[in-house]
Protein backbone atom coordinates (compact mmCIF):
# COMPACT_ATOMS: atom_id res chain seq x y z
CA UNK A 1 0.00 0.00 0.00
CA UNK A 2 1.73 3.18 -1.29
CA UNK A 3 2.23 6.89 0.64
CA UNK A 4 -1.38 7.90 -0.62
CA UNK A 5 -3.55 5.14 0.18
CA UNK A 6 -2.51 5.66 3.73
CA UNK A 7 -3.17 9.35 3.57
CA UNK A 8 -6.33 8.90 2.22
CA UNK A 9 -7.30 6.01 4.39
CA UNK A 10 -6.51 8.21 7.52
CA UNK A 11 -8.55 10.80 6.29
CA UNK A 12 -11.38 8.87 5.67
CA UNK A 13 -11.24 7.46 8.97
CA UNK A 14 -11.18 10.90 10.92
CA UNK A 15 -13.98 11.98 8.73
CA UNK A 16 -15.78 8.85 9.71
CA UNK A 17 -15.36 9.55 14.13
CA UNK A 18 -16.50 13.28 13.06
CA UNK A 19 -19.44 12.19 11.57
CA UNK A 20 -20.53 9.61 14.09
CA UNK A 21 -20.04 12.22 16.51
CA UNK A 22 -21.95 14.30 15.08
CA UNK A 23 -24.88 11.62 14.71
CA UNK A 24 -24.98 11.12 18.00
CA UNK A 25 -24.63 14.55 19.41
CA UNK A 26 -28.00 15.15 16.81
CA UNK A 27 -29.63 12.09 18.22
CA UNK A 28 -29.03 12.85 21.77
CA UNK A 29 -30.09 16.33 21.68
CA UNK A 30 -33.67 14.98 19.68
CA UNK A 31 -34.03 12.47 22.78
CA UNK A 32 -33.68 15.32 24.98
CA UNK A 33 -35.87 17.55 23.08
CA UNK A 34 -38.42 14.80 23.33
CA UNK A 35 -37.93 13.92 26.66
CA UNK A 36 -38.59 17.49 27.85
CA UNK A 37 -41.82 17.50 25.34
CA UNK A 38 -43.29 14.57 27.28
CA UNK A 39 -42.60 15.38 30.57
CA UNK A 40 -44.81 18.78 29.28
CA UNK A 41 -47.19 16.69 28.38
CA UNK A 42 -47.35 14.54 31.53
CA UNK A 43 -47.38 18.33 33.57
CA UNK A 44 -50.36 20.00 31.26
CA UNK A 45 -53.43 20.09 33.05
CA UNK A 46 -56.45 20.14 30.86
CA UNK A 47 -60.02 21.72 31.87
CA UNK A 48 -63.52 20.73 30.54
CA UNK A 49 -66.05 23.96 30.68
CA UNK A 50 -69.39 22.39 32.54
CA UNK A 51 -71.62 25.04 32.32
CA UNK A 52 -70.58 27.87 34.13
CA UNK A 53 -67.54 25.78 35.94
CA UNK A 54 -64.23 24.12 34.81
CA UNK A 55 -63.82 20.79 35.72
CA UNK A 56 -59.69 20.24 36.01
CA UNK A 57 -58.78 17.00 34.52
CA UNK A 58 -55.76 14.87 33.28
CA UNK A 59 -55.00 12.74 30.19
CA UNK A 60 -54.17 9.27 30.66
CA UNK A 61 -52.41 7.16 28.06
CA UNK A 62 -52.94 3.51 28.26
CA UNK A 63 -50.90 1.57 26.44
CA UNK A 64 -53.11 -0.47 23.57
CA UNK A 65 -51.79 -4.10 21.80
CA UNK A 66 -50.27 -5.72 25.02
CA UNK A 67 -52.82 -6.59 27.01
CA UNK A 68 -53.94 -10.02 25.32
CA UNK A 69 -49.91 -10.92 25.76
CA UNK A 70 -49.86 -9.52 29.36
CA UNK A 71 -53.00 -11.96 29.93
CA UNK A 72 -51.43 -14.51 28.51
CA UNK A 73 -47.89 -14.02 30.70
CA UNK A 74 -50.15 -13.24 33.91
CA UNK A 75 -52.59 -16.53 33.18
CA UNK A 76 -50.64 -19.13 31.69
CA UNK A 77 -52.75 -21.32 33.42
CA UNK A 78 -56.11 -20.49 31.91
CA UNK A 79 -54.72 -21.40 28.49
CA UNK A 80 -53.01 -24.52 29.01
CA UNK A 81 -54.92 -27.77 28.19
CA UNK A 82 -55.18 -30.33 30.44
CA UNK A 83 -55.45 -33.53 28.35
CA UNK A 84 -56.37 -35.60 31.99
CA UNK A 85 -59.69 -33.94 32.03
CA UNK A 86 -60.17 -34.12 28.61
CA UNK A 87 -59.95 -37.30 28.38
CA UNK A 88 -62.37 -37.87 31.70
CA UNK A 89 -65.08 -35.95 29.41
CA UNK A 90 -65.23 -38.66 26.83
Amino acid sequence: MGKKDKEHRAKVAKRNVKSNQDKYAMQNALNKIMKRMAEEKEVENLSVSVGDKEVPFQVESIPVGNSIVNFKEENPQLLSVDTDTTKEEN
